[in-house]
């Protein structure tokens, strides 16, 4: 999926209850990632319901567990595992075989992912897409690719979003903008 997509879907409010986000442009990765938080999940029991895990750290089960509790006073609980070995070339450390295997199970695991529960992997560098995790991603959730903006990308941007603040700028300032 095209990540421009993902902000449209965010808008008419269509959901996938897995989702997959990795490349190289952060800032449009986190600016998704905070929209999907906010339309997901109430504010006021955001502690309870909203879960980040850190994928190099925790292992197949802390994940599942995480999946498995039922959201608290909520209709829905969000829990982001950021760089999962079970997603990235990093095994850092860990014993690659593994790694595949517990990518596996958790790969067959979301395919009955409680209908309460949303979860966002989000990779920070490349993804292994030979993973039966990224498969079953793929297969039932949302991949999305958050690649580079191009110079036109980013001054459509920077115009969207000096606009939003009441403000104008010319089209030299944005190169110029565009270019630092």
């Amino acid at each position: 999926m095209n990540y421009m997509n993902i902000f449209k879907d965010i808008e008419a409010k269509r959901f996938k209850s897995i989702y997959l986000f990795y490349g190289e442009e952060e800032y449009v990765k986190q600016q998704a990632l905070n929209q999907l938080v906010d339309a997901l999940i109430d504010p006021q029991f955001r502690d309870l319901n909203y879960q980040v895990m850190d994928g190099s750290e925790v292992g197949v089960d802390e994940i599942i567990n995480a999946c498995e509790t039922l959201p608290f006073m909520s209709d829905r609980r969000l829990i982001v595992v950021k760089d999962s070995v079970f997603l990235t070339n990093r095994r850092n450390g860990s014993d690659n075989q593994n790694s595949v295997e517990g990518g596996k199970r958790l790969g067959e695991y979301i395919k009955d992912i409680p209908p309460t529960t949303y979860v966002i992997f989000y990779v920070r560098n490349g993804i292994g897409s030979k993973s039966g995790l990224y498969k079953s991603i793929k297969k039932i959730g949302s991949v999305v690719e958050f690649s580079r903006l191009e110079d036109i990308d980013v001054k459509r941007w920077v115009v969207r979003e000096i606009g939003i603040h009441s403000k104008t700028i010319t089209k030299p300032a944005i190169e110029q903008f565009v270019y630092l």
